[in-house]
């Protein structure tokens, strides 16, 4: 058995793990507002769950119709970030000026724009700070590095004004409380909220903060629904940082599995449209025009009828005549099985053309299905839509099964 069969992405660092998950359905048709070519049913999902050391889980749902949407705006985000890091000419070149400082209260800035300011010994302090955890975090030398240059060019009256780079910070998507189905001995529901956040100042310049909590759900007679959030308790929150290319990873891997989803369901869902649209009556005439005797047309019908059916099972027992193609067929059924003659009809669909057809099969084609154990199965699933690829006889848009092509 599979531990994460719905996971198209999880990220890791020391402190957290946030997984993403796909909780997809299709549209039934069983509602008659159901509407298919939507293919994802009304509840359908991302779960966004951030997991801290086993001990603590955090969950969100994220919905899909705002993808597209954060997609676009984490392209802003990224173009903010290229210009909060471009040089103009009159910008002094060196770590002093380029490198910013990761922690402490001087977070977000330059060792030479902490000068600028008269905070010389509180940036050597924050450069003892740095040496002392060294052998924990490596990175630090390259903030040692950029202070040591801005001290030394500081003392030797070298320093050049420091332009600080414009510094871009905004929420990605704001936050916004809503309420999950579970609920808690006291009968409130589970509230949730995320908030994806964008800052150029920092090294992960993407928050990710998922917030749990309990609370309150109040229904209104018009059925909306009110959550008493100043009532809130068991509050939890976790954030999660991280970089510009781990971030758009998460969103490649959504856009894909959203992607394969609908190719997987899109034959269903057409074919489930298609089964509930309407269509004209080919019988139908305007009472201007329907002044011929009744009797006298359905006599015509009735022998255009039996003429038609005499043609196909003719044809059928003819395989050899010369206006019969033998085709090889990749089709998907669009309706029950049912007698026609001396042989068994499917309505069909042409997965190549999208026209739709009747598939005949023969008695002695049926008592070979039926010992191969497919006809029953075909019986039960014809009306859902059963994929096929054949060998048939073809004339218009009709077709006589003469053997499996797979």
């Amino acid at each position: 058995m599979l531990k994460y069969p719905k996971e198209p992405y999880a990220y890791k660092n020391d402190k957290v793990t946030l997984s993403v998950t796909c909780e997809f359905n299709p549209v039934t048709g069983e509602n008659e507002n159901d509407t298919p070519l939507h293919i994802y049913d009304s509840i359908s999902r991302f779960v966004f769950t951030a997991i801290v050391k086993k001990r603590k889980k955090l969950i969100a749902n994220y919905p899909l119709d705002k993808l597209d949407y954060l997609e676009d705006m984490y392209r802003i985000a990224l173009n903010k970030l290229i210009d909060s890091k471009c040089v103009t000419d009159d910008t002094p070149n060196g770590k002093a000026y380029s490198v910013r400082l990761a922690t402490g209260s001087f977070k977000g800035k330059t060792p030479a724009e902490v000068l600028e300011i008269g905070q010389r010994e509180s940036l050597l302090k924050q450069r003892e700070w740095l040496q002392q955890n060294i052998t924990k975090y490596a990175a630090n030398q390259t903030q040692i590095d950029a202070i040591d240059d801005a001290i030394r060019l500081h003392d030797a009256g070298q320093l050049a004004s420091a332009k600080p780079n414009q510094v871009f910070a905004f929420d990605i998507i704001e936050p916004e409380f809503k309420y999950r189905r579970t609920m808690n001995d006291k009968g409130h529901n589970q509230i949730y909220s995320i908030r994806i956040g964008f800052d150029s100042s920092r090294n992960y310049p993407i928050t990710i903060e998922i917030v749990n909590c309990f609370a309150p759900v109040v229904k209104n007679k018009d059925e909306t629904t009110v959550i008493m959030l100043s009532e809130a308790y068991d509050r939890e929150s976790q954030l999660i940082h991280m970089k510009m290319h781990e971030f758009a990873s998460i969103i490649s891997c959504m856009k894909r599995t959203m992607r394969t989803f609908e190719m997987v369901y899109a034959t269903e869902m057409w074919r489930l449209s298609d089964e509930n649209s309407f269509r004209p009556d080919p019988n139908y005439r305007k009472p201007e025009q329907n002044q011929v005797d009744s009797n006298e047309n359905e006599a015509k019908n009735s022998s255009r009828s039996k003429e038609s059916t005499a043609k196909m099972n003719s044809n059928a027992s003819q395989s050899s005549a010369s206006d019969n193609e033998v085709v090889i067929l990749k089709l998907t059924t669009a309706g029950a099985v049912e007698p026609k003659g001396n042989m068994q009809l499917v309505p069909i669909v042409d997965l190549e053309s999208r026209k739709q057809g009747n598939l005949y099969f023969k008695e002695d084609k049926v008592n070979l299905l039926e010992k191969a154990g497919f006809w029953s199965q075909l019986i039960q699933k014809a009306s859902s839509g059963v994929q096929l690829m054949i060998k048939a006889e073809k004339k218009g848009n009709n077709y006589l099964f003469l053997s499996s092509a797979s």
